[in-house]
């Protein structure tokens, strides 16, 4: 099954949450996908210098296979380059309408928010 996490919060709790959420999903079925969609303050969780999550990202990455992806719009309007963000976290041109297209192609949709 696919998942598609949409990050629009810069709170700790919603990124721990998010983070959680990606390890318990995949300890039920290593197979499953995880993607985070990240837009808003969301990208906040993947800018070097502003997370403090850096190592289980990587780990998320690496081990678990999860993608991060932070909106294009959302890095314009922030004055963001893609050189902020830590390794392996791609750039979408519009987050939303990424998170948009995944529940159409079978894509499970989880909002990460109190």
């Amino acid at each position: 099954m696919e998942q598609v996490f949409d990050l629009t919060s810069a709170d700790p709790t919603d990124q721990q949450a998010v983070l959680r959420w990606i390890n318990e999903v995949k300890a039920v079925n290593p197979r499953n996908e995880a993607a985070v969609v990240t837009y808003g303050r969301g990208p906040d969780l993947v800018i070097a210098g502003k997370t403090t999550r850096a190592a289980e990202i990587a780990r998320a990455i690496g081990d678990l296979h999860a993608s991060f992806t932070v909106c294009g719009i959302a890095m314009k309007n922030q004055t963001l380059d893609s050189s902020q963000l830590i390794p392996n976290v791609e750039v979408v041109p519009d987050g939303i309408g990424d998170i948009v297209a995944r529940p159409r192609a079978g894509w499970g949709y989880i909002k990460v928010g109190q």
